[in-house]
Parts: C-alpha cells; structure tokens; sequence
C-alpha cells in the first residue's frame, strides 16, 4: 500500500512559500487572486501508514527538509 512520508504537521501555502523565500533569499511578492475551484490553501499528510509498515516517523521539521533538498539540487542538479 501507499504510506505519506511527510512531517504531519500542517503547512499553509503561504507559509510553505515563506520557507521557500528565506532558504532561496529572495523577496518576491506573493499576489493574492480570486479563489479557484480545487485550490490548496494548506496541506496536512498522514504519515501513520509509514510508521505501521516501516517503523518510521518524521525526525526533519519542513523547514530542514525543504533546505535540505534545496541543497541537495543546487548541489548536484545545478538548476539553482
């Protein structure tokens, strides 16, 4: 079966772009719009499934995390 690798704590999308802006280092504007129809405005993942099936849990905040693979592919995919 499917298990979520995630932090299970909720993240907004403005929050999540906040920890974009700040491990990249810059300062664009966030430009709000009219809501669409299936929109995200925040994400939460259930990583209970992973914790039954491989004995693991989240040890990385969503902050290291997102630095970590921001590195990781300024690293090794030079994309950044």
């Amino acid at each position: 079966g499917t298990a979520n690798i995630a932090s299970g704590k909720e993240v907004t999308v403005l929050e999540a772009w906040e920890v974009v802006q700040k491990i990249h280092g810059s300062n664009g504007n966030v430009e709000y719009l009219p809501k669409r129809e299936g929109d995200i405005h925040r994400s939460l993942l259930d990583s209970s499934r992973a914790m039954e099936l491989l004995n693991w849990e989240s040890q990385t905040s969503f902050e290291d995390g997102v630095r970590n693979i921001y590195d990781w592919q300024k690293e090794n995919l030079s994309i950044l």
